[in-house]
């Protein structure tokens, strides 16, 4: 499980993100230095895009990565610098192509057999391989996006892009609900950044804890790095809490 928090204050967003990643073939064996979260920024945009299911595709019987959703998404931001779009949405589906074609390169090159699948409900057809979020300004007008990267019975299909609606104060959750925690963290009103920045790390540290494990043992799998990003007007994106060294 990944813990994952969007937040949009009067001041801007947050992203919050845990450091925790479990190898799915052995759950015992986890990193606790992944980075969740990516910064995106240039002339028309001041975004950060967060991950959640798989981070990494490895090669069939190997430790080798084929697939590294992270640098991908650095890789399709890059080429898009001089392009420019109506909105974050246009630029999702631009930013999302890239990515699906090597998805489907790595498949057909024979470097993994199967796509990974998350547990149902993240797509509205077929199965999740991986999810993003685009959050932040677009032409200086605040806007979120979801990107779902998803199979049907192994065949690759189009990225779903949503426009996720949104109003100020508001906060969206990935991770445990019936914690303690929780109901702190939906508690909190997040007026400024500073208050959102410190919730969201108390809510994510407060999921690894013992009291939080025995209600919910999928907590087990959250854990490690906390790190958290703010992104404004002002001043884009900026680390309140940067990621260790593996991202």
């Amino acid at each position: 499980m990944t813990t994952i928090i969007r937040s949009y204050t009067p001041q801007g967003f947050v992203i919050a993100a845990d450091g925790r990643k479990c190898d799915s073939e052995n759950p015992s064996r986890v990193i606790d230095t992944t980075q969740k979260i990516i910064g995106i920024e240039g002339e028309t945009r001041q975004l950060g895009c967060s991950f959640a299911g798989v981070v990494e595709l490895t090669r069939d019987q190997s430790e080798e990565t084929a697939l590294d959703f992270r640098t991908e998404a650095r890789a399709a931001a890059n080429g898009l610098s001089q392009q420019r779009f109506d909105d974050l949405f246009q630029y999702a589906i631009a930013f999302a192509s890239p990515i699906n074609r090597t998805l489907a390169e790595i498949k057909s090159s024979g470097e993994i057999t199967n796509y990974e699948s998350l547990s149902p409900g993240f797509v509205q057809r077929g199965e999740a391989i991986a999810l993003l979020w685009l959050d932040g300004y677009y032409h200086g007008v605040p806007s979120r996006v979801a990107i779902r990267f998803r199979h049907d019975n192994q065949e690759l299909l189009e990225p779903e892009i949503v426009n996720e609606p949104f109003v100020l104060g508001t906060r969206w959750v990935l991770g445990p609900s019936r914690i303690p925690a929780r109901r702190v963290l939906d508690l909190s009103p997040g007026r400024c950044l500073a208050d959102e920045v410190a919730a969201c790390r108390n809510y994510i540290s407060a999921c690894s804890d013992s009291e939080s494990i025995k209600i919910e043992p999928a907590c087990l799998g959250i854990g490690g790095h906390i790190h958290i990003a703010t992104i404004t007007l002002a001043d884009g994106f900026k680390w309140a809490i940067p990621p260790d060294a593996d991202g």
